[in-house]
């Protein structure tokens, strides 16, 4: 959950390095740092914190710079244990992100050799063991160490003497990139947009160089070609562009978002819903599993309940890092469907590579299209939502769930689940969702009233009832994450099988009431919360007369079709916390220890 940039070839390496390193703050911020190469010794420069806190040193003549910055894993947030670290002759720096399992190990028996060490961080070691290697050749003295250490990483390494960067790769991400000037290397697209030509993902087990010439690729069986794609989005898409925060910016961009997801896939004529999954995936399932970690598991659970109710298949959510512990043995008949929005995460990533072997088809929804996820899938269905920045899942949820729905839809018609009309009548409503969303975001006045009012609070629970149940799930995922207010979701119906113990007047209760449904009932939740002196905020698709009075806090939301009203209250959820984590002062898009993708376990 670390991020990794080099610059190789081109002037102001160093402005490069950070350049990149600003993009990638989302994959960690608690330390940085880079390294470069000047008058036969290497320069580190550390900080505790943000890029911006680090100074630019360098000539602007310098054409190396290796840079990261850190989530920390081993050791606390300190200075000494920023990367880069450093042998005991300073000659060789290395960047590393992952976990070596047997750190502890190795480190007894190099300080036993005379290696002196500086920092708390498993890390170290590489540098220390590459110094008891190196015959001349890094890259093979790397080769050697890999041959001693267990566990995931990406490494990255420099010495002096040499123009190039040497890498490795095994369970965490790593991309090269190259350009007119040389070569560049990135543990995550956006630092190489507008940057790099072309790129090329490393795949576990190969190693190789940057060089000013490009690339050089290894895996165990000798040289190979890299195998280049485009990266999918312009650099600008990863800037504020204006906006507070990266999370109010991609909560706006929702409709832009809705209509990129749909774009080649929900028509206004046949086939009306095309998502373009091979037809023989479905059409011989018996199951299906959904599997995915925190907001991509809220996916997962709409996803499933959208297979069962529209396509007839039994359909369930798995948590990632609980699946793959299970010992899962899926038959043929069974489609596993992994939805992450990197496509890198690493507990779904362990979860399907649990199941390969057993002959059940892997369809993968990402929001890149070229992850270690999908590139193992049989089929992808590709987000097109571009770079998220924020480290709370939005707009990537809207996607991901949009994506989900118009599979179900496309699946129901393969099976005969649902007529051709019946697609026409979804496929119209989607079309429309853009626009929903564009009104919605115009009139913010009641988020913002009822978000400043929720600020007050430590607490809340947020209930609903059938598919609102999993947007409250991630509403009160969103007030933990960037609010920090202690929120959990339930069924309505689950009120007075125990949360109610826990109602006071200092635990507000948010509803989720559909005009669709039955209201009633929920209403009836709302009153016994109130007669229990609890404040109350609801939000409800359409103006429901009967909520007249009930609470100063309502927010009317848009009337949409049933199985479209998570997409609008998931993201109105966003926005309640958005304003209630402003409010509270919090650092809304990097939430403490907190890292957009999980790469490690």
């Amino acid at each position: 959950m670390c991020g990794i940039m080099a610059v190789v070839g081109a002037r102001k390496a160093v402005r490069g390095v950070l350049k990149g390193l600003q993009r990638l703050e989302y994959r960690g911020y608690d330390s940085c740092g880079y390294v470069y190469p000047q008058n036969g010794t290497l320069q580190v420069v550390k900080s505790v914190g943000g890029v911006a806190n680090l100074v630019a040193q360098g000539s602007g003549e310098e054409t190396l710079a290796l840079g990261h910055t850190r989530w920390a894993t081993h050791g606390g947030v300190t200075q000494p244990n920023a990367h880069p670290h450093t042998d005991c002759a300073g000659r060789i720096a290395v960047v590393h992100n992952g976990i070596i399992e047997n750190h502890a190990d190795l480190r007894r028996r190099l300080e036993g050799d005379g290696h002196t060490f500086r920092s708390e961080t498993d890390t170290e070691i590489l540098p220390h063991l590459l110094e008891e290697l190196d015959k001349g050749d890094l890259l093979e003295a790397l080769r050697g160490a890999l041959r001693e250490i267990r566990g995931s990483y990406s490494i990255a390494a420099i010495r002096t003497g040499s123009d190039a960067v040497v890498f490795a790769k095994n369970s965490t991400p790593l991309i090269v990139g190259v350009n007119k000037d040389g070569g560049l290397l990135a543990s995550d697209p956006n630092a190489l947009a507008g940057l790099a030509e072309k790129v090329a993902y490393i795949e576990d087990g190969q190693f190789g160089r940057v060089t000013p010439k490009g690339i050089e690729l290894f895996d165990a069986r000798g040289p190979i070609e890299p195998k280049w794609v485009q990266i999918a989005w312009a650099a600008e898409e990863s800037d504020k562009a204006g906006f507070a925060h990266y999370m109010l910016k991609e909560i706006y961009e929702s409709p832009q978002v809705l209509n990129r997801t749909m774009s080649g896939r929900a028509f206004f004529g046949p086939p009306y819903i095309h998502v373009g999954i091979p037809p023989e995936i479905f059409l011989r399932a018996r199951r299906v599993k959904l599997i995915g970690a925190g907001t991509s598991h809220h996916a997962c659970l709409l996803g499933a309940a959208f297979l069962r109710s529209l396509a007839g298949l039994p359909a369930q959510a798995e948590l990632a890092p609980e699946y793959k512990d299970l010992d899962p043995h899926e038959e043929p008949q069974t489609v596993v469907v992994a939805v992450s929005q990197s496509g890198e995460t690493l507990d779904t990533l362990e979860a399907i590579k649990a199941v390969e072997g057993h002959g059940a088809p892997l369809v993968a929804v990402t929001n890149n299209p070229h992850s270690a996820i999908a590139r193992r899938a049989d089929a992808v269905v590709a987000l097109n939502a571009g770079p998220e920045i924020g480290v709370a899942a939005t707009k990537t949820f809207l996607a991901q769930v949009t994506a989900l729905l118009m599979l179900a839809i496309e699946v129901a018609r393969q099976r005969g689940r649902i007529g051709i009309s019946e697609v026409a009548g979804m496929s119209e409503e989607l079309k429309r969702l853009p626009r929903v969303f564009a009104n919605m975001l115009n009139s913010t006045e009641a988020f913002e009233e009822s978000g400043r009012y929720l600020a007050k609070f430590g607490h809340a629970f947020v209930l609903g009832k059938g598919l609102l149940l999993h947007a409250a799930q991630e509403g009160a995922l969103k007030l933990k994450e960037i609010a920090y207010q202690h929120a959990e979701a339930y069924s309505a119906g689950e009120l007075k099988h125990g949360p109610f113990a826990l109602l006071t007047a200092d635990t507000p209760v948010i509803f989720l009431i559909s005009a669709t449904g039955s209201p009633d009932k929920i209403l009836n939740n709302v009153m016994e919360v109130k007669a229990r002196g609890s404040p109350t905020i609801l939000l409800t698709s359409g103006h429901i007369p009967s909520t007249d009075g009930l609470t100063p806090h309502i927010i009317q939301l848009p009337r949409v079709h049933e199985l479209l009203e998570p997409l609008v209250f998931g993201s109105a959820l966003h926005l309640l916390s958005y304003v209630s984590a402003k409010q509270r002062g919090c650092e809304i898009d990097r939430p403490r220890n907190l890292a957009k993708s999980v790469t490690v376990e």
